[in-house]
């Protein structure tokens, strides 16, 4: 199915977060629509609680490193992606609240590790108030490797273009 409102996002060092309203790229003024890591979240921002930043700040170590632990079963890193999906649920809630998209694309480095943390990111899900736009949502995980440099040459291609 091609979806006509969907937002894409990168899970890497920090996020980059790309929105397609009406089967458009949506750049706003200045190309700054959709920088939602920028986002106030607890005591910092989204992209500190929803990127490799989490990982670098509650285990001193990268999220493949976090990964390959959790998949060898250590609890802690089990369960620090545990909290990375709930915060992560938390950061969809917002975006749903804000452009009720058909679709979500994860990419970026930490999309291989989402086995991990796809369970916690539902439950939280499962709390959006409008049961309607969450049960319609449509999650993908990217299979591009450079799912962020594919965007910025879409983006800039598109700029160019017009």
């Amino acid at each position: 199915k091609i979806h006509r409102h969907m937002i894409g996002f990168t899970l890497g060092t920090g996020i980059g977060t790309g929105i397609i309203a009406n089967s458009s790229l949506y750049a706003g003024n200045l190309c700054g629509a959709g920088e939602w890591g920028a986002f106030p979240y607890l005591d910092k921002t989204f992209e500190d609680y929803c990127s490799n930043k989490f990982f670098q700040a509650f285990a001193g170590e990268n999220a493949k490193i976090t990964a390959s632990r959790a998949e060898r079963g250590e609890k802690a890193a089990v369960l620090l992606f545990e909290k990375f999906g709930e915060h992560l649920g938390n950061f969809i809630n917002r975006i749903l609240l804000a452009y009720s998209p058909e679709a979500i694309v994860i990419g970026g480095s930490i999309r291989r590790a989402y086995p991990l943390f796809s369970d916690s990111l539902q439950r939280i899900l499962d709390t959006f108030p409008y049961k309607a736009i969450s049960g319609s949502l449509k999650i993908y995980v990217s299979e591009l490797e450079d799912s962020a440099i594919l965007g910025a040459t879409a983006l800039t291609a598109e700029k160019a273009l017009n």
